[in-house]
Order: structure tokens, then sequence, then C-alpha cells
């Protein structure tokens, strides 16, 4: 029972992996928080963008066993 969390971008470098296969603590319920990089969560939400199954979602989100998580660095400027 895992999902697969890809790190784009510069957080593949903080992480050490650009993807990874993570076992969720609680098939039934866990939240995307407990299955991203301490390291990456740190950073603060409004630095990250989140992705689970390619739509928008916080690390409040639920996650089931197969979703694909995508974490994204917050991209500004103009």
């Amino acid at each position: 029972m895992s999902v697969r969390v890809v790190y784009l971008g510069y957080l593949s470098d903080l992480v050490g992996v650009r993807e990874e296969e993570v076992v969720l603590p609680d098939p039934r319920a866990s939240l995307v928080r407990s299955v991203i990089s301490p390291r990456v969560l740190s950073l603060g939400e409004g630095a990250i963008l989140i992705l689970v199954n390619g739509m928008p979602a916080s690390p409040n989100s639920t996650v089931k066993p197969g979703d694909t998580i995508k974490v994204l660095p917050h991209v500004g400027g103009g």
C-alpha cells in the first residue's frame, strides 16, 4: 500500500531523489504531509505546489494507495 512521490526542479536535489515509493502510514486516511519529505515541508506551504493525480492539493489532502503526488517548487517572477 504505497504512493509514488515525484519531486521536480531543485526539490529533487534537496531531497536527494527524483521520485520514490512511500508506504502509507494508514492506507485508509493518510495525509499528503505524511508522505512528503520533511525537508520539503520545512520550506513552507507557500514555497511548493502539490498535485495529486494531476489535481491541485495541499499538505492536508488525503491520499490513497496507488496515487501519484508531484511536488513542484513555487515559480514566480515576471
